[in-house]
């Protein structure tokens, strides 16, 4: 108690104390003099009262010289979201709609092992036999063409991807004038083993004849160095009355942190 006073309010209690102890002794010296004077005895109440007035207010009316307060510090942890695309081209390469192909009014180009003269399925789905006719050794069947998605930050992130346009815009240059079949489609696969969790349920349609929507190729992907990546194939339905030049789509790859 006496520290939280402090020095001043000691020095009070020690000044009074001396007063009154200088003014008891003077006045019982005095006392036996006798040319005493009763002034003294005024003198003397006088400093008694001056000290009790200051030790009661010092204990006992409210001290408001002493001010507390609390601090706070927080801390949150936030990880960082990150995409990196390492095979950021799918080409098909060039070809045309096959005319003698009955039944069909679209050919279907799947950049997951696919093949243009459709005796050989690939491993999602078959071209559609002999709708397609290749220029172009890309559609040979040896190899497979995707997306190579790696998250290179240090949180868990979901995945989505969104194109830039509807499938006729992409094939068309705005309607096509015979059909309404053109679409894209995605599929999402490990690069790596256990990377993501909630893959695609196989081909998945994010892009029709007249809209293109959101859709969600990974729930969770993983950013451990050895667990972090996944591919991404398409697959194209290429309507007969496509028009004829180089096509381009692009592909928006979205990402949420966890």
């Amino acid at each position: 108690m006496l520290f939280l006073f402090g020095l001043r309010n000691n020095w009070i209690i020690i000044s009074n104390a001396i007063v009154i102890y200088i003014s008891s002794s003077s006045y019982f010296l005095m006392k036996k003099r006798k040319d005493f004077d009763p002034r003294i005895v005024l003198l003397f109440f006088f400093f008694v009262v001056v000290f009790l007035f200051s030790y009661l207010s010092l204990f006992s009316l409210p001290y408001t010289g002493l001010v507390t307060g609390t601090g706070t510090a927080t801390v949150t942890q936030a990880g960082a979201a990150g995409l990196l695309i390492t095979d950021t081209a799918i080409a098909f390469g060039s070809g045309y709609y096959n005319a003698t192909c009955t039944g069909n009014t679209f050919a279907t180009l799947d950049s997951n092992l696919t093949y243009g003269d459709g005796t050989v399925g690939s491993v999602y789905g078959q071209a559609a036999p002999y709708c397609w006719v290749n220029t172009t050794a890309i559609l040979d069947g040896t190899g497979r063409d995707f997306h190579t998605l790696q998250n290179n930050g240090s949180a868990f992130v979901n995945v989505s991807v969104i194109a830039d346009k509807h499938a006729e815009d992409w094939l068309c240059g705005g309607n096509c004038p015979f059909t309404n079949v053109a679409a894209l489609q995605y599929l999402s696969y490990n690069n790596e083993s256990n990377s993501c969790t909630g893959l695609s349920s196989g081909y998945e349609q994010g892009v029709s004849f007249n809209s293109n929507v959101t859709i969600g190729i990974c729930d969770r992907l993983d950013f451990q160095d050895s667990s972090d990546s996944i591919n991404v194939f398409v697959n194209a339905s290429v309507a007969k009355d496509a028009s004829s030049g180089a096509k381009t789509i692009s592909l928006a790859y979205e990402t949420l942190a966890y």
